[in-house]
C-alpha cells in the first residue's frame, strides 16, 4: 500500500479516536463534536440551541455524508479529497448563490464575448516546453498573497487582476497589489453584476477600450460589496490593459499549457459547484462543465506524473484548498476550464 494513503488512514483514525473519546466527556456526538471544532476555527457565532444553530448542523452533517460519498471513488494518492471546509455549514445552494453569484446563465464569462476575430492570438510553443511549470514561489515574486473575495461572487474581477498583477512583474520586475474593488465598480459592462457575476470577456474589452489604469488595492480597497465608482481614488492608477485574448481551447489544452509557460498566467471560467468541499489532489471526477460560474487563474501545470494537471489559484483564502490552490486534470475541458480563457499584455 502507498504510504501516503497509509499516512492519511493513521491520522484519520488517531483524529476518529480523539473525537470519541471526547463524546464521552461532553456527551456530544461525533458529528457534533466536529461541528463545535468547526464553529471555533472558523469564528462562527450560532447560538448552542438556537435555529439557526440547527440549521447550520444540519448542513454540516449532510457535507460530512457528501464529503464520504466523494472520498469513496478515490483509488490512488494523487486524487482530488473532500473534507471541512469553512463552506460546510452551506447548503449547494448556499455555495453557489453566495460565492459562484448564483448557478443559472454563464455569468462569468460568456455576456457580451467580443468579437474574437479581432483578438490578437498567442500561439505557445508546439515542441520544448518543461513537463512541469509554474510561477509560484519565484524571486523576485510575481504571485501577491492568495486573496478572500469572502460573500461575493466577485471572482471575475479577482481574477483578472491578479493577471494584471502576475504579468506586470514579469515584465517589469515589480509586483503590484492591485485594486480589485476598482475593476468591479468602475467598469461599464452591462452584463457585470458585481457581487453577482460578471464578463471576463467584456471586462477584459471594457479595460483594453478605455485603458483603465487600475491603482494599488490599498488605495481603492476591497469591500465585499459593489459600489459607485471612485473616480477620486481611480484616478491614480498604475497598470493598464495594452492587449488581450479571451477565447475557447477545448479540444486544444497542450496550446493552454503552452501559453502559460511561453507567456505568462491566464484566466478562466470553471464550473465550481464541485468545489465546496475540496481540500486538495486532482480533480478528475465529481466536476461538470455545466455552468459557468466561478473565475481563477491558471499559474502552472505538472504533466510528469500519470495524472497531468493545472495549478489554479482560488481566491477563497489561504485556508481553502492547497494554501488557496488546487489542480484540475489536464484535457477532457475538465470543469468547463477550456470554454473560456483569456490572456493580458500590460504596459
Amino acid at each position: 500500500m502507498d504510504r501516503t494513503v497509509v499516512s492519511w488512514n493513521v491520522i484519520l483514525i488517531f483524529f476518529i479516536l480523539v473525537v470519541v473519546s471526547s463524546t464521552f466527556v461532553s456527551g456530544l456526538s461525533p458529528e457534533e463534536e466536529l461541528f463545535h471544532s468547526f464553529i471555533i476555527k472558523y469564528g462562527k457565532t450560532y447560538r448552542n440551541g438556537s435555529t439557526e444553530y440547527q440549521k447550520r448542523f444540519r448542513n454540516f452533517k449532510e457535507s460530512l455524508a457528501r464529503h464520504g460519498q466523494l472520498n469513496s471513488y478515490r483509488t490512488n494518492p494523487q486524487d482530488a479529497f473532500y473534507g471541512v471546509t469553512r463552506f460546510a455549514d452551506l447548503t449547494q445552494e448556499e455555495f453557489a448563490s453566495t460565492l459562484l453569484g448564483g448557478r443559472a446563465g454563464r455569468r462569468v464569462a460568456l455576456a457580451t464575448r467580443p468579437n474574437l476575430r479581432n483578438l490578437v492570438e498567442k500561439p505557445g510553443p508546439k515542441e520544448g516546453i518543461p513537463k512541469k511549470f509554474t510561477l509560484q514561489g519565484r524571486n523576485p515574486p510575481v504571485l501577491t498573497a492568495i486573496k478572500d473575495q469572502g460573500s461575493c461572487g466577485g471572482c471575475w474581477a479577482f481574477s483578472i487582476v491578479e493577471c494584471l498583477e502576475t504579468q506586470h512583474a514579469m515584465d517589469t520586475g515589480t509586483l503590484y497589489d492591485l485594486s480589485t474593488q476598482q475593476v468591479m465598480d468602475c467598469n461599464n459592462v452591462t452584463s457585470d453584476h458585481g457581487c453577482k457575476g460578471g464578463s471576463l470577456c467584456g471586462t477584459l474589452a471594457w479595460l483594453n477600450s478605455s485603458k483603465e489604469k487600475v491603482v494599488l488595492d490599498k488605495n481603492y480597497p476591497y469591500k465585499e460589496k459593489s459600489e459607485t465608482c471612485n473616480k477620486a481614488a481611480a484616478s491614480h492608477g498604475l497598470v493598464y490593459l495594452k492587449n488581450y485574448t479571451c477565447q475557447p481551447y477545448v479540444g486544444k489544452e497542450q496550446e493552454m499549457v503552452s501559453l502559460v509557460y511561453a507567456h505568462g498566467p491566464l484566466l478562466a471560467a470553471v464550473d465550481a459547484t464541485s468545489f465546496q468541499d475540496y481540500m486538495g489532489g486532482i480533480i478528475q471526477h465529481h466536476c461538470t462543465d455545466t455552468y459557468d460560474n466561478h473565475a481563477v487563474q491558471i499559474v502552472g501545470y505538472d504533466q510528469t506524473g500519470p495524472i497531468p494537471y493545472y495549478i489554479l489559484r482560488n481566491s477563497w483564502g489561504a485556508d481553502w484548498g492547497l494554501g488557496g490552490y488546487l489542480h484540475i486534470k489536464i484535457g477532457g475541458n475538465l470543469c468547463g476550464i477550456a470554454r473560456t480563457v483569456g490572456s493580458v499584455d500590460t504596459n
